[in-house]
């Protein structure tokens, strides 16, 4: 099973507002017509690069063997290497909510990456706007999972192995 996760709009949206700043105070600025153009050349180059790295689909794909990401921190397991695994019920009110980005991406609709959560331990994320998460305890590793398709993803992973708090 392969799930996609969309970009967050918020990426394109900061991108697209900062062309507009640069191009309106660019047209507003006297004089310079060579020195606006190159200007402007650079900012939609870097904006391109920008818009490329940020705003791609990526995707968490479940089958027999474990679970891999293409998301930011790139995610990958094997079911053999879980030691625990769990349904957790509004992770974001419980120790399992986010606390502090460490490393990776934090925008509306979407936080990927290492992060500290409320407990004080540290853990790989991917997480969309949802309360509920899959918990995977591995040997070094924590692996907290928020998709928006939750009951896709849970479902897939109940053919594999056992989840704690599933269906309750």
């Amino acid at each position: 099973m392969e799930l996609i996760i969309e970009p967050p709009k918020m990426v394109l949206y900061v991108c697209l507002g900062l062309i507009l700043v640069i191009l309106a105070s660019m047209l507003l600025k006297r004089g310079g017509g060579r020195k606006k153009i190159l200007s402007l050349m650079i900012t939609l180059v870097v904006m391109t690069v920008v818009l490329t790295l940020l705003y791609r689909r990526t995707t968490l794909t479940v089958d027999s063997r474990g679970i891999q990401s293409t998301v930011y921190g790139k995610i990958t397991f094997d079911w053999q290497e879980v030691q625990e695994a769990s349904y957790i019920k509004d992770f974001t009110s419980s120790d399992y909510g986010l606390k502090t980005k460490l490393n990776g991406v934090g925008v509306p609709g979407l936080q990927a990456g290492r992060y500290l959560l409320k407990n004080g331990s540290k853990a790989r994320v991917i997480v969309q706007d949802q309360k509920d998460a899959l918990l995977f305890v591995l040997p070094d590793d924590l692996i907290l999972l928020a998709p928006q398709e939750l009951e896709a993803l849970t479902a897939e992973v109940e053919k594999y192995i056992t989840l704690r708090g599933a269906g309750e």
